[in-house]
């Protein structure tokens, strides 16, 4: 695959990060046990430092899972 492709490929999927971030712009962090969460939208500390990294499908697993919460 081409450097322009690849190039291509990251603007996708950044653009498709943040048209599905579940971001209600409350953002403050809960201390559960195990780890940090969102008070606004849910998301893990770590998804939401990784959330423009994550593979569609990565997003589309943690919106499903934000959905049945």
């Amino acid at each position: 695959m081409s450097v322009h492709m690849l190039t291509l490929e990251k603007l996708k999927k950044g653009r498709y990060a943040l048209e599905k971030s579940p971001c209600v712009s409350n953002c403050t962090l809960i201390n559960r046990s195990t780890h940090m969460v969102c008070k606004g939208c849910g998301r893990t500390q770590e998804e939401i430092a990784s959330w423009t990294l994550f593979t569609k499908e990565e997003i589309d697993e943690v919106l499903n899972r934000l959905k049945n919460t």
